[in-house]
Formats: structure tokens, C-alpha cells, sequence
């Protein structure tokens, strides 16, 4: 027999990001465009809390808080003189232990990541 219950689950993520960049710039000749290069630092705080599909009312959270190292490069090119088209790469570097609760699993993740950024100045 086949059941044509609907299931409803729902679960609430909360999450913050603190972040810190430094960086060296060099402006071309006619100072239209530049390249720049540093390095981002960050630091995300990750809460999760979801029912369990094995006991009735019983609720999954799930913490974690990553670090992210992130060594960057990119050029920009000035449209005018506040307005911007730039284009970077960044070598993401993350590292961070998941809590699900009284289980923790280290996690490491690497990889490049390649970025289109329009950019405003005031």
C-alpha cells in the first residue's frame, strides 16, 4: 500500500562571518586600472538545528565554525572614477570541526575560486 502522506521538516540555520583583508595594490600608468594582491582572513560561526527523522521530537544541531585563509589576486579596471570591473582569483584554505551532537569530524577543504566583482566607490 502506498501512502500519500506529506511529510513538512523544517530547520533553522543561523550563521555570522567576521572577516579581515590586507592587501597591496599597483595603479597602471593612466591609472585606469590596477592589480592588486593579500590576504583575506575569516572566520565563519555556523548553527544548525533540524528534527530528527529517528525520534519523534527530537532536535539535530549541528555547529561548526570554519576558519577561511585565503591568498588573493586580481585586477580592476575603472569605468570611471567610482566605478570599477574587476576580476580575482582566491585560493581558499578552510579548516574547521562539525559537532552533530556528541560526534565531531575535522574537516579540511581546499580549492580556487575565481571571482567577477563590479565595484562602487563613494
Amino acid at each position: 500500500e502506498v501512502s500519500d502522506e506529506t511529510i513538512t521538516v523544517s530547520y533553522e540555520q543561523k550563521s555570522t562571518r567576521i572577516g579581515l583583508g590586507v592587501f597591496m595594490q599597483r595603479y597602471s600608468g593612466d591609472s585606469k586600472s590596477r592589480m592588486y594582491y593579500g590576504l583575506r582572513y575569516e572566520r565563519d560561526y555556523y548553527v544548525t538545528e533540524q528534527p530528527s527523522t529517528t525520534s519523534a521530537g527530537a532536535i539535530i544541531i549541528t555547529a561548526s565554525s570554519p576558519t577561511i585563509i585565503s591568498p588573493t589576486i586580481g585586477v580592476e579596471y575603472f569605468i570611471l572614477n567610482n566605478f570599477s570591473f574587476a576580476g580575482e582569483a582566491a585560493h581558499h584554505m578552510i579548516s574547521y570541526d562539525e559537532t552533530v551532537g556528541d560526534i565531531i569530524t575535522s574537516i579540511k577543504i581546499d580549492y580556487l575560486l575565481p571571482h567577477v566583482v563590479v565595484r562602487m566607490y563613494f
